[in-house]
């Protein structure tokens, strides 16, 4: 029998090691495809933060352009003087205030009049110049006289590219011309470094550059360099591929820098695309923190596999010994205790205690899959800002906290076992406790999978006496039903799964009587009664013994001196636990 014994657990042990090797693999694959998902979303949060923030600068340039419009057109003479044709007088009028708004914004480069017949009136930036044609070669300016209503865009002129809003006048209902404000590109990418610390540069179209064309080193796909950049972007654009092609989204590497490319349509007044603003998201940081959070998934999980299979052995053995000495030393009161168990071999009970085992392992394994999972999107999406100090020490905080609760939760992994052997000997001693102390210790192990499927567990413990219990078997009782009520969840895809829980002191003697409903739909009323006879499940062979409500009702009843029944309600079923206060080992 000793061999048998010693054959089984070798092949169970195998079993064990093998399906654990499958998991981790298949949590690998899936940590994998995470990191995938959270690199592209952070991508997408990046290039729509970005985008946002070039929106809302040019709202904030074309909503102040309108306010200085108004300033000029409505609360000075500068209609009435540009009807006149006194050029110099209206240039004096405004030279003040043209002097400060370009203080405040250097790159505010343009305050220009047109006459109605397409001919610059007044440059406020360059005076010396007027009565040149404009009409003929810039469609905007001939546009808002044709249309004489506001038009935005970017156009390149004669002196420079600018983004342009083109403001009809009228004065006593006659239309005089149009008043022309002009902003440096650079404008944006300024404000864009300033905001967001991310480096740019204006590209144009070689093929708008007939009036105004800057000399420019980098020339991609047709598209022309017209902005000053620093020495660091100098490096990247002679180091980009030969095959980019302003393509948005892309990620390069250059040198030991990992880069990701954004890129904003700058738009003419037809709205049709005319230059690109380029930026670049230095990533490198973010790929070495993966690379580093791979390398360390890959370590713990093969130490975990040594654990494992260290923990099962040394386990197993203590299991053996355990069964041997019950099947050599059992007696009548262990007979009338448990008829089913009576009948089987030594093997076949060995058995069931590893089904029980593996039912009880389910949750701490999902709950490490979740920190797992937790700890890998906290990195990839950057929550720690880990160039500064307080960045730094909340990430060790934040980890430390994990690896706590991985280390509970590896405990309680590593205690199951003996837990289950101490279950079947007489000599267990019960302590006094709290109900809601083994309450708390089950929900605490499965919380992490019940956040996973977003199931509520509402509490309320009126009952917060000391009771003798034996805690260990009351807190894997709860398990048990917890654990059912999730899986009914999951299978009937129940919305909004809530789960209450409330103890409450019975009034007829010194106990407590607990209360776990859900509104999971129930169970049918031709099974509810053979739900705590063993070997009977309603989930399929794969995920259910039909052990674990019998065990349950056998720790309160013949354990606690307690009942457990189950009964259906509206909307679910409410399991109802009375237990006494004294125990019968």
């Amino acid at each position: 029998m000793v061999k048998n014994s010693v054959y089984f657990k070798n092949k169970v042990l195998l079993i064990v090691f093998m399906l654990t090797v499958t998991f981790i693999f298949t949590f690998a694959v899936l940590i994998y495809s995470a990191e995938k998902i959270n690199v592209r979303n952070a991508n997408n949060n990046s290039e729509k933060t970005l985008h946002n923030s070039i929106d809302q600068t040019v709202n904030g340039v074309i909503d102040t352009y309108f306010i200085l419009a108004d300033t000029v057109l409505n609360t000075t003479k500068a209609k009435e003087l540009m009807k006149a044709g006194k050029r110099e007088e209206l240039y004096t009028l405004l030279e003040s205030k043209w002097n400060r708004w370009t203080a405040v914004n250097p790159d505010f480069k343009i305050m220009l009049f047109h006459r109605a017949d397409g001919t610059a009136f007044l440059r406020m930036h360059k005076p010396e110049k007027y009565d040149d044609y404009l009409s003929g070669i810039r469609p905007m300016v001939k546009s808002v006289h044709e249309q004489q209503k506001t038009l935005i865009g970017y156009e390149t002129g004669k002196y420079s590219t600018v983004f342009r809003i083109l403001i009809p006048i009228f004065h006593n209902g006659e239309y005089l011309g149009a008043l022309d404000f002009g902003i440096n590109p650079n404008y944006f990418i300024k404000q864009i470094r300033r905001y967001t610390s991310q480096e740019g540069a204006l590209f144009i179209k070689e093929e708008n550059l007939k009036l105004f064309k800057r000399e420019s080193s980098f020339n991609i796909h047709n598209y022309v360099l017209q902005t000053k950049i620093n020495s660091h972007l100098h490096h990247i654009f002679k180091n980009l591929p030969s095959t980019y092609h302003l393509e948005d989204n892309m990620i390069i590497k250059i040198d030991d820098s990992i880069y990701m490319i954004h890129t904003y349509n700058m738009n003419d007044y037809k709205d049709e695309e005319q230059a690109k603003l380029i930026f670049f998201y230095d990533q490198t940081n973010t790929f070495k923190a993966q690379q580093e959070f791979t390398i360390m998934l890959g370590v713990a999980s093969v130490v975990f596999i040594i654990m494992m299979f260290i923990l099962l052995n040394h386990s197993f053995n203590k299991l053996l010994f355990s069964l041997r000495d019950m099947h050599e030393n059992h007696s009548k009161e262990l007979l009338k205790k448990d008829k089913l168990l009576h009948t089987q071999s030594k093997l076949a009970a060995m058995g069931e205690m590893i089904s029980m085992i593996a039912h009880q392992w389910r949750q701490p394994l999902g709950a490490l899959s979740s920190i797992a999972i937790n700890l890998q999107v906290k990195m990839q999406l950057e929550v720690f800002d880990l160039k500064t100090e307080e960045g730094r020490e909340e990430c060790q905080e934040y980890f430390n906290k994990s690896l706590d609760e991985v280390s509970d939760l590896v405990q309680n992994m590593t205690t199951t076992i003996d837990d289950f052997r101490n279950f079947y000997k007489p000599n267990k001693i019960a302590d006094d406790t709290s109900i809601d102390i083994p309450i708390s210790k089950a929900i605490n192990i499965i919380k992490s999978s019940f956040n996973v499927e977003g199931i509520e567990v509402i509490e309320n413990y009126d009952s917060k006496k000391d009771i003798k219990i034996y805690s260990n078997e009351i807190m894997q009782v709860i398990l048990n039903i917890l654990k059912n009520a999730q899986d009914n969840f999951i299978e009937k895809k129940t919305i909004n799964p809530k789960i209450s829980i409330t103890s409450t002191n019975n009034k007829d003697d010194d106990g407590v009587t607990i209360h776990i409903c859900d509104n999971g739909g129930g169970i049918p009323k031709d099974i509810i009664e053979k739900i705590f006879d063993p070997y009977f499940s309603t989930k399929d062979e794969k995920n259910g013994t039909g052990l674990g409500l019998y065990m349950s009702k056998t720790i309160i009843e013949n354990h606690h001196n307690g009942t457990l029944h189950a009964a259906n309600t509206e909307d679910g079923i409410c399991f109802t636990i009375k237990i006494n206060n004294a125990t019968s080992a």
